[in-house]
């Protein structure tokens, strides 16, 4: 019986020491270390994912949200009228550290 226990709480603690490194040995298109994660938090991978980065990076994590709201916001504006052909936008931009020098070329300095 004792020997029998022991064995248990042996294949438990190899059990899990090696899941980890063997989840990650298999290819990347299963996604297990993902699938892991999520369980382990009790949330599908999306909500997951966004609480692991939050709490890894809380302000880039901040950042992105923003960001993917401002994209969210703007989504009607980005579209093609109907019956609008597509064509590049092309829009002139200074390079700020040149247009200073030449000011100051201007100026005389």
């Amino acid at each position: 019986m004792a020997a029998g226990l022991g064995g248990l709480a042996v294949g438990a603690v190899a059990w899990a020491a090696l899941w980890g490194p063997a989840a990650r040995a298999l290819p990347g298109g299963l996604a297990v270390p993902e699938r892991m994660a999520a369980a382990t938090l009790g949330m599908d991978r999306w909500r997951a994912g966004k609480r692991m980065m939050g709490s890894a990076n809380p302000n880039g994590w901040r950042r992105l949200a923003g960001d993917t709201q401002l994209t969210t916001d703007d989504a009607g504006d980005l579209r093609l009228p109907q019956g609008g052909r597509q064509r590049r936008a092309r829009a002139a931009v200074r390079d700020p550290g040149r247009a200073d020098a030449n000011s100051r070329e201007r100026q005389g300095s």
